[in-house]
């Protein structure tokens, strides 16, 4: 697997292709990377108080209007208003989304490129949706 830092940040500045990014993982997955054990741990409220209520003292959430949680590098789909299942992500800004099963066994790639304001939103939609569909056939 090769892939490049163009800024210092993981969630911003990693460069690699979506067969690349698969790999990182299922690396995570697979517990080669450490990652695996700090999947959602420490994870704080992103919604601020005025739309979330409550306690949170966030000041701005790029995940707004969800009320997710923002862990090490990844996002924590756990807004119970909407259904979420607790599955660990990172939607980039123009549309590219990736994720990991709350139960950390399944991984998916929403792979697109949009310019669209909302495309990190609507990508992380339609990656729920194929989630669900594909969790619900597994279980089956």
């Amino acid at each position: 697997m090769t892939f490049a830092f163009v800024v210092p940040t993981p969630a911003g500045g990693m460069r690699m292709t979506p067969a690349e990014y698969a790999t990182f993982l299922q690396r995570i997955l697979d517990g080669s990377l450490a990652l695996h054990d700090h999947l959602g741990e420490n994870a704080v409220c992103t919604l601020p108080p005025g739309d979330a209520g409550g306690d949170c003292k966030a000041k701005f959430s790029p995940a707004a209007p969800y009320a997710w949680h923002y862990s090490y590098a990844h996002w924590v789909e756990d807004d119970a208003s909407i259904g979420d299942d607790g599955a660990f992500s990172s939607p980039g800004l123009y549309g590219f989304y990736p994720w990991i099963d709350a139960s950390k066994t399944y991984y998916g790639i929403v792979a697109r490129q949009s310019m669209a304001a909302d495309a990190y939103i609507a990508s992380a939609q339609c990656g729920r949706l194929i989630r669900k569909a594909f969790l619900t056939k597994t279980e089956q």
